[in-house]
Order: structure tokens, then C-alpha cells, then sequence
């Protein structure tokens, strides 16, 4: 499951469906906690991410 993955690489999401979005598949990332000072943080491990599940 993509959560799982994402969350081996620090990053938390939730499914839209639970978010109230019209649309329901896909995630939304958690970074309402996040300070702009962990972003370059953020940056680097989804780029982690897509270059471990690059097809």
C-alpha cells in the first residue's frame, strides 16, 4: 500500500476519501506541522521515494 511505503521514507498521508475531496483515489501528504525550515527535508525524501519506485 502506498501509505506504508511513504511512511518507510518519513512521509505521512491520508487517502482523499477521508478528506472530504470530491476525488477519491490519491493521498495527501501531512504537512500542516511541517516548518518551512523542513522542507528541503520533505523535497529530498519524495525524491527519494520516486527514484526507489521509478518504473
Amino acid at each position: 500500500q502506498l501509505v506504508e511505503k511513504l511512511m518507510y521514507y518519513g512521509i505521512s498521508a491520508i487517502t482523499l476519501n477521508i478528506t472530504g475531496s470530491e476525488r477519491h483515489e490519491g493521498l495527501r501528504a501531512c504537512v500542516s506541522q511541517t516548518g518551512m525550515d523542513r522542507l528541503g527535508e520533505l523535497e529530498a525524501r519524495l525524491k527519494a521515494f520516486n527514484k526507489d519506485h521509478a518504473k
